[in-house]
């Protein structure tokens, strides 16, 4: 079934890190572009207080 999903809306996503807890986060996103079925989308809040924020800030890519 094909899914409306358009730029502007807001999505709930739920995903798992690949931390030791292997923690679960769920966060809304508002989708930005689609090719296809691929979305772009960026968090509605730019505050992690959950597990997201200290994963995000002490796993930085290697370069």
């Amino acid at each position: 079934m094909e899914q409306k999903i358009l730029p502007g809306l807001n999505l709930m996503l739920e995903f798992v890190l690949d931390d030791i807890k292997q923690s679960i986060v769920k966060k809304q996103v508002r989708v930005l572009a689609r090719n296809d079925r691929y979305l772009t989308a960026e968090f509605t809040s730019t505050e992690h207080h959950d597990n997201l924020g200290p994963y995000l800030f002490f796993n930085k890519p290697y370069v």
